[in-house]
């Protein structure tokens, strides 16, 4: 198996553009994104609640070295690299080149290629196996380049585990004995959404929705490098779910979560602040709004479920077109103008 690993490693290497980083791809690099607006009563740039809209995208459904773009449900920021990763539920990574304007509005994005997440046989993950939903890029910000290690979460199979820029097999990450349960689940569809890794507490991961024996409205987020778990409530919106979160530069969570009316209008996104408590078991996490978008309020916006932080206060949110006609993916960036930094200061992407 070690002589299959290192062939596929070689392979990646030998295919890999000029420079032997993704960053290193042609200029001219098909571009796939539209501006796409925000609503009808707010334009890039202007500031709404908590954030500065630095505008949006909107991805075209082509195929990137054969695979087809759609279904995108997760987000990783590679700073070394300067390289967005996009990870479908399909399985399917996608490595993007960004483009910002002087004004520092989101203009452009290009596909630089697309690679499937690939078993330890070599093989592409396929079915219930391949249901990726969460995503985090480790030693991404470090000043090396070339030893970004992600780490991904799934459902249907509930796992956690790690890969290579290229989607390659390096590892599994142990997860409790709770969370390794399906039957622990509300459905297959409900498990781990989110991932996202904590200075101080390592990886950090949480099923969408509450787990079947939970009837308080609460998420469980477990620290995988210990015991450690928090109950994470829910906002008050109809079919509320966390699908995603990230680590701020104070150490704080920003949780991204979607919520849907009847026949899935409205579409809510909220964005939400969380202070992780240092060692209080089981406790409840402290969580603050810091941006809600409706589309029953104008938001032209869509089925928001991966999120990254770039630099500084800049993120980026992507949405799931659930490779229906009537969907969009959409590529928003936003700027964190109004967050509470009363956690300590974690390294920062500047």
């Amino acid at each position: 198996m070690s002589r299959i690993r290192a062939a596929l490693t070689a392979l990646a290497v030998l295919t890999l553009l000029p420079g032997g980083s993704p960053a290193a791809a042609e200029p001219d690099a098909p571009r796939i994104a539209s501006a796409h607006p925000f609503s009808r009563d707010y334009q890039p740039g202007d500031v709404y609640m908590g954030v500065r809209l630095l505008g949006v995208l909107k991805l075209d459904p082509v195929r990137v070295d054969e695979l087809l773009l759609t279904g995108l449900s997760a987000l990783a920021w590679d700073e070394d690299e300067d390289v967005l990763y996009a990870l479908s539920d399909r399985g399917t990574l996608f490595h993007f080149l960004l483009h910002f304007d002087d004004d520092g509005l989101l203009a452009d994005a290009r596909a630089l290629r697309a690679v499937a997440l690939r078993d330890v046989h070599g093989k592409p993950l396929l079915g219930r196996w391949s249901d990726s939903e969460g995503m985090v890029a480790r030693r991404a910000d470090n000043g090396i380049r070339g030893d970004t290690e992600l780490a991904v979460s799934f459902e249907r199979a509930p796992r956690v585990l790690r890969f290579t820029p290229h989607g390659l097999p390096v590892g599994a990450v142990a997860l409790p004995r709770r969370l390794r349960d399906p039957a622990q689940y509300r459905s297959g569809n409900r498990m781990l959404e989110s991932l996202a890794v904590h200075p101080r507490h390592g990886l950090l991961t949480a099923p969408e929705q509450p787990m079947r024996d939970v009837s308080d409205g609460h998420v469980e987020v477990h620290a995988l490098g210990s015991a450690l778990h928090w109950r994470y409530p829910l906002a008050a919106e109809p079919n509320a779910a966390l699908t995603a979160m990230e680590v701020l530069r104070d150490g704080s969570l920003l949780t991204l979560e979607r919520g849907y009316g009847v026949f899935f209008v409205p579409v809510i996104t909220t964005l939400r602040q969380v202070h992780v408590l240092a060692d209080a078991n089981g406790a409840m996490l402290q969580v603050r709004t810091v941006a809600r978008f409706s589309t029953g309020q104008g938001w032209q916006l869509d089925n928001f479920e991966g999120l990254t932080r770039q630099r500084g206060q800049r993120i980026l949110l992507v949405s799931d077109d659930n490779a229906r006609t009537f969907q969009s993916t959409l590529l928003a960036a936003f700027e964190l103008m109004d967050t509470d930094s009363s956690a300590p200061r974690s390294a920062d992407r500047e």
